[in-house]
């Protein structure tokens, strides 16, 4: 569903997930960096910067990307000049898809300011970001759009452990912290970009700032915006649905135990999918309908992890189930009567 701050007014808009954390998680457990590395086209003592921005297009963002790219240049010329550091500056744009015009303006637009070619190059968010960001080294969020929900991908890279650096757009600066859990720069100000690099990179590596600035927004990062995902469904249920008599109406939102929207729930997303059959490479992938297919397997052929849930509560049980409720209910209305 798109939306904007512009259409406000038309959508519901429910934020969070806890997929991006648990991707990154997944991510991180199996793949060796420095072999991801190579196979990516980096060396092991390059710094990558990783530019990333809104999901949605828009007419000024390759502008906005430019601006970044700017700023970044004072930052290129340092590493350049470092005669006792190893590391190669890149920097990649992820953007729309591989196959587009955005990749041969983007590069223009980095040769025209003076970056050597090769040095900035775009990836198409068609490809496997999550492990794109897993070997970046810092990531900025290059979009000047504000937004109703935090970006996704901005979680992603925090999951990983990676600094992010970002506009004070209303909706970020609500859950980052400036040197704390991130850094923010006025986005009518791009020259202060150009200051908190300068902060965040040292010989050609995170320097102390940045890594610990890393490490602290990790931890909160798996489990941002619960309160909000559970609050806004819950008011939902609420308010919009309408539930027949036979149905127990959902708590109230003050109802909730406060431990319930504190964090993901876990141990519940253990117990449909094993981490080792979590689809990686699939940005759009979705554990809830890897649970709905096991849910509705009647045929019995189901594989060993997923035939404990299939034999414990199949479709047809499921459907039996809401039958002797209504069954139940329309009995007990006719005694009561």
């Amino acid at each position: 569903m798109m939306y904007s701050v512009f259409d406000a007014g038309n959508y519901f808009v429910i934020p969070g997930t806890p997929d991006q954390a648990w991707e990154a998680n997944s991510l991180k457990a199996v793949d060796n960096q420095d072999d991801l590395r190579a196979k990516m086209g980096y060396g092991h003592d390059d710094f990558v910067i990783a530019i990333v921005g809104s999901e949605f297009s828009y007419s000024g963002l390759w502008l906005e990307h430019a601006f970044v790219l700017q700023a970044l240049l004072p930052l290129f010329s340092d590493f350049q000049s470092n005669n006792s550091s190893s590391s190669h500056l890149k920097v990649a744009i992820l953007r729309g898809n591989s196959s587009t015009n955005y990749k041969v303006a983007v590069e223009a637009i980095a040769l025209k300011l003076g970056y050597p070619k090769g040095t900035v190059e775009h990836n198409g968010i068609d490809g496997d970001v999550n492990r794109f960001l897993s070997i970046s080294n810092l990531v900025i969020y290059g979009s000047f759009l504000e937004e109703q929900s935090f970006p996704e991908i901005l979680i992603q890279a925090m999951c990983f452990g990676k600094p992010i650096i970002a506009p004070d757009l209303s909706m970020i600066k609500k859950y980052v912290d400036d040197r704390v859990n991130g850094f923010l720069f006025p986005k009518e100000n791009i020259g202060v970009l150009t200051q908190i690099l300068f902060q965040a990179i040292s010989n050609g590596k995170l320097s102390p700032l940045a890594q610990n600035v890393a490490s602290i927004g990790k931890g909160p990062a798996k489990n941002l915006m619960v309160t909000e995902t559970i609050e806004g469904y819950s008011s939902l249920l609420e308010n919009v649905l309408k539930f027949p008599s036979e149905v127990r109406p959902p708590k109230v939102v003050a109802d909730i135990p406060i431990r319930l929207k504190e964090e993901w729930q876990w141990h519940l997303f253990d117990e449909i999918i094993d981490s080792r059959d979590f689809n990686r490479t699939a940005k759009t992938y979705s554990f809830i309908d890897e649970g709905e297919e096991h849910m509705n397997d009647t045929n019995g052929e189901s594989s060993d992890a997923s035939r404990p849930i299939d034999e414990a509560f199949t479709y047809t049980d499921w459907e039996e189930e809401k039958l002797i409720e209504k069954i139940n209910a329309r009995k007990k209305r006719e005694d009561e009567e």
